[in-house]
């Protein structure tokens, strides 16, 4: 009689293929409104983004980063990943 099978841990997606998501998918919408947000760095299962132009002085940025942006990358890479972001600010405070 076989003993249990040992799961497989989850492999935490790949940097490249995380940021070909943001640029292909989610960055056009931002453009869009006048917003920004980039591909920053990946750490296991945390990406972190850069969010700039009107989004950088939008209150709710936040928000837009977890239910949006993590949520499009939990539906293409799984309920494992998450989303910090960190917002550049515009030109005329640097």
């Amino acid at each position: 009689m076989p003993g249990p099978k040992a799961r497989k841990a989850p492999t935490p997606p790949d940097a490249d293929a995380v940021r070909r998501v943001i640029e292909r998918e989610l960055r056009p919408a931002f453009l869009e409104d006048g917003g920004n947000v980039t591909f920053d760095t990946l750490d296991g299962w945390v990406v972190r983004i850069r969010m700039g132009g009107q989004c950088s002085v939008c209150p709710s940025a936040p928000r837009t980063a977890k239910h949006f942006i993590e949520a499009r990358l939990r539906e293409v890479f799984g309920e494992r990943i998450t989303v910090e972001a960190r917002l550049d600010p515009p030109y005329f405070w640097r």
